[in-house]
């Protein structure tokens, strides 16, 4: 923990994730998308699509309005990923942490949504995960 606050207090960006090593684990799903389509890509700003990253050679920009392309105002996915662990499990209430890592690819020219889904409430085996 005292390496991500050194990175932090330095603006260094850091990226977390889980690994499914333990033979059960919380349920996760990824959802990654390119948006080709032209009047997506005209929505992003134009300082997005010309700003250089933090540094180094990375040719992706953070861009959370991504998002919204996939999500909607209603989030019908997220209620249709909800829907479906319903499907599978009897709980009284589900909780979704939902992590974003959406933007604009410079070199492919495109919109990337890119949205990481963890119920942690729900446990899973890796058998049980691809069964569903």
């Amino acid at each position: 923990c005292g390496a991500i606050s050194w990175l932090y207090r330095r603006g260094i960006p850091v990226v977390l994730m889980e690994r499914q090593t333990a033979p059960v684990y919380p349920m996760i799903w990824d959802l990654d998308l390119k948006c080709k389509n032209g009047a997506t890509k005209e929505r992003v700003p134009l300082k997005l699509k010309t700003s250089k990253p933090w540094r180094g050679d990375i040719a992706f920009c953070s861009w959370g309005g991504g998002n919204r392309f996939i999500l909607g105002h209603d989030h019908l996915i997220l209620r249709h990923i909800g829907k479906v662990i319903f499907e599978f499990f009897d709980l009284p209430h589900l909780d979704l942490c939902v992590f974003s890592a959406s933007g604009w690819d410079r070199v492919k020219q495109l919109v990337k949504v890119s949205l990481h889904v963890v119920a942690p409430g729900v446990f899973v085996t890796a058998k049980r995960l691809q069964a569903i």
